[in-house]
Formats: structure tokens, C-alpha cells, sequence
């Protein structure tokens, strides 16, 4: 009728034709990131200091509702603080980190951001280092398990028969995780 409800489905194809490589800069990366999901309100950026002595600038990127926040903080962050640069002599940085990061179920080193997006999306945790021309992605899904089911008590006889009963943040991350892609 309008356009609006037509059930074509379109296959998404986690690799990306549009690479877009990371830049060496920290804050062109996180510029970009927030171009590119300024629309999105769930999306959380969060600065961090990588190591022991010397710290390393970083940011977390995740969308809240999507991630398990237990995770974040336990098995993220803490390896993160504690990072000894000096016990592993001259090895790179990023390879440092995803050592201490091995504790984690799944990390990933990404070199295209629109691929870095996509893992967002699907509910891993964006880990972004100054001097870095890579981005982590470490899985920490968490959210919630029900799926969007029709409502008992409102029925319609036209269009979507679907109903939210959390709040705003739990219904986008249940919207988000049975939808994979992004316009």
C-alpha cells in the first residue's frame, strides 16, 4: 500500500564491498564512528587509559542493551588496566593487548570499520587504540532472550501483529538483535 510493510527480505553480507580502513589517529576513527551512527542513541563511547606506567588512549564502542555489562567490566576492562608493557619487551601494542584480551570468548582484530560496525551491531564490545590502524571486537552479548511476540491483550485485524513491553532501551536491543543490518 505505502511502501512501508513489504516483507522483502534482503541478504546482508558481513563483508562489506565499501571497505573503510582505519586510520592511524584515535580521534579520526571515533569521529567517524560518530558520523556514521549519530542517529543511533544507544551507542556508548567510552575513553579509556590502556596499561600500567604508560598508558594508552582507548575507547570502548558498544550499544547498551546488546552488551553484558558484567563482561565489560570483568573481563574488558580489568586486563585491560592491568597491562604491562615492559614484561613483553618489544612486541606491538595490539598484539600485547589481544593477549590480555584471550580471556574473553571471541576477539577479533578488524581493518575495515564498516565490518567493525556490523560486529557492534550484533553485540560485540569495539575496543579503538591510539596509534592503531586495527580495532578490536570482543563478544559480549547480552541481551535479552525474548522474542518479539504478538501482544494477548491489544489485537489488530491489519499490519504488524507485534508488541514491547519493556522500555525503550530492551525493546531497541531486541529490535537490534533480530535485525542485521543498517541503512
Amino acid at each position: 500500500m505505502f511502501g512501508l510493510f513489504n516483507n522483502k527480505k534482503k541478504k546482508i553480507n558481513m563483508q562489506t564491498e565499501n571497505t573503510v580502513p582505519f586510520k592511524n589517529s584515535l580521534e579520526a576513527n571515533i569521529t567517524w564512528l560518530r558520523e556514521r551512527l549519530s542517529d543511533c542513541f544507544d551507542v556508548e563511547y567510552r575513553s579509556i587509559k590502556v596499561g600500567k606506567g604508560r598508558q594508552l588512549e582507548g575507547y570502548l564502542v558498544f550499544f547498551n542493551g546488546l552488551v553484558d555489562t558484567t563482561t565489560i567490566s570483568e573481563s574488558i576492562l580489568k586486563p585491560l588496566i592491568l597491562v604491562d608493557y615492559e614484561a613483553h619487551g618489544k612486541k606491538p601494542i595490539h598484539e600485547i593487548v589481544y593477549d590480555q584480551l584471550i580471556v574473553v570468548g571471541s576477539v577479533n582484530k578488524e581493518k575495515d570499520l564498516n565490518l567493525f560496525i556490523m560486529k557492534l551491531l550484533s553485540g560485540h564490545v569495539g575496543l579503538l587504540l591510539e596509534n592503531e590502524k586495527i580495532g578490536f571486537t570482543i563478544e559480549a552479548i547480552g541481551w535479552k532472550e525474548r522474542s518479539v511476540e504478538a501482544p494477548k491483550t491489544e489485537t489488530v485485524i491489519k499490519g504488524q501483529h507485534v508488541g514491547f513491553t519493556e522500555n525503550v532501551r530492551v525493546n531497541t536491543s531486541i529490535i537490534r538483535s533480530t535485525c542485521w543490518g543498517i541503512s
